[in-house]
């Protein structure tokens, strides 16, 4: 993920790179002062090269210069999305959305599984709210069936895209684990009565 902290110490998520993409790529221009940082959310390999030697590079090598120019103008249409989304949801609505991004594959269709590990306060930068009213929305996706705990932070993103468009998810039982019966106080009580 990409973080951004101003003078006061403001924190904002500003993008989130997906495996085989590029960051750093303002340094080809002259930037000399970084914008943000870079923070890997589980462990990867990172490849760093030189401006001059990759600036080298994508004279010399058309598949690259053409695979670069392709992520930077997905990069700037996923920006100008995120930011129009940013002003005109609510947070509920970006919290969904960021949880879409990190489970969706590189072509950003959403996927089932796992989220990589970050704290709520995270989400929240992310988010650009505050970490108890992401910790609100969680329980509430939870309880419509959108993710669950298990060892980690398990989301549908199938369901989660259905809900931000408005419309039915498929079933997914590949996705989420089977549920386990709610049980009345009164029917634990006679359950565990009946074990002694």
């Amino acid at each position: 993920m990409l973080p951004m902290v101003t003078s006061v110490g403001k924190e904002a998520v500003v993008g989130v790179v997906k495996e085989g993409e590029f960051f750093g790529e303002c340094c080809l221009y002259g930037e000399s002062r970084r914008l943000t940082a870079a923070v890997t959310l589980s462990a990867c390999e990172i490849i760093r090269i030189e401006r001059r030697e990759f600036r080298a590079l994508l004279r010399r090598s058309v598949e690259l210069s053409e695979e670069f120019t392709r992520q930077m103008l997905l990069r700037t249409h996923r920006m100008q999305e995120e930011l129009a989304f940013h002003l005109l949801s609510n947070s509920e609505e970006r919290l969904a959305r960021v949880l879409l991004t990190l489970t969706s594959d590189s072509l950003g269709h959403p996927q089932c599984g796992s989220m990589p590990r970050l704290s709520q306060s995270v989400l929240a930068a992310m988010v650009g709210t505050t970490r108890s009213r992401i910790s609100f929305f969680l329980g509430k996706f939870r309880k419509k069936g959108l993710l669950f705990y298990d060892r980690g932070l398990h989301v549908d993103g199938k369901a989660i895209s259905a809900m931000l468009n408005g419309t039915v998810a498929p079933s997914n039982d590949d996705c989420m684990p089977a549920r386990m019966p709610i049980l009345e106080r009164s029917d634990v009580a006679y359950r565990a009565a009946a074990r002694a």
